[in-house]
């Protein structure tokens, strides 16, 4: 996808509408009861499923599961951006998965930062989508999550590095189900910063296409091979 916006040279030399490649394992975790880890490029995480297990009776709800998210940084202590990625995850992720047919257990998603340049939040988003399938977690629907980015002079950037990020006006990251892929609207969207109307819905249209990418990678990590599945994929710039 082609911005038509100003020009920007970006470090990698990408185009404005063009995703990192992708690469993305499941399965290899063996204490888990689902694992995988999604990368774009620089950036890395690791998602772990553990259960459904027994719940402690404080936290147990009799109508459905407990959905408990972890979120650690690889080598910094834990801060309020861990917590914030908790909360943001848990109320994004638990009307996704049916925790009604696990009445009174735990649901553990435990995540962890192997590498962060950027668009950390899409990254973990996806990496949970392939552990849950893994650890045979019924869901409503696959999921599917992308980063965007507004630079001051307006120019919108795809699947962001943290450098991009840094300088950006404005980062979203926009999350679709499967089944719908966008055509009623994003699942869920986190904005931080400021930004227009009509920068939106380009910012809209450009995590779209990249989340239809990133959900048909998905399918083919997901094609029948073993125990371990293994996919990688190339630059692909986003047709219009």
């Amino acid at each position: 996808m082609s911005n038509p916006s100003k020009a920007f040279a970006r470090a990698d030399r990408r185009p404005a509408g063009q995703l990192r490649p992708l690469h993305s394992t499941h399965g290899f975790l063996h204490r888990a009861d689902g694992s995988a880890q999604f990368t774009v490029d620089k950036t890395s995480v690791i998602c772990g499923i553990h259960g459904p297990v027994e719940v402690k009776l404080r936290d147990e709800k009799l109508d459905r599961a407990t959905l408990e998210v972890v979120f650690k940084q690889h080598i910094s202590l834990p801060t309020t951006r861990e917590k914030f990625l908790e909360t943001t995850i848990q109320s994004t992720l638990e009307p996704l998965i049916k925790t009604a047919l696990h009445p009174r257990t735990l649901i553990q998603l435990s995540f962890q930062t192997i590498q962060n340049d950027g668009s950390l939040l899409a990254a973990a988003y996806n990496a949970a989508c392939v552990a849950l399938i893994d650890a045979g977690i019924p869901l409503q629907s696959a999921f599917a999550a992308a980063c965007i980015a507004i630079l001051p002079d307006g120019t919108v950037l795809m699947d962001p590095t943290a450098d991009e990020e840094e300088q950006a006006a404005s980062v979203h990251t926009f999350v679709f189900d499967s089944a719908t892929m966008g055509e009623s609207g994003a699942y869920m969207v986190h904005s931080n910063g400021q930004f227009t109307v009509e920068q939106f819905e380009k910012c809209y249209q450009y995590a779209k296409a990249a989340a239809k990418h990133v959900i048909e990678f998905l399918k083919v990590v997901h094609m029948p091979s073993g125990s371990r599945a293994e996919a990688e994929a190339e630059d692909v710039v986003m047709g219009e």
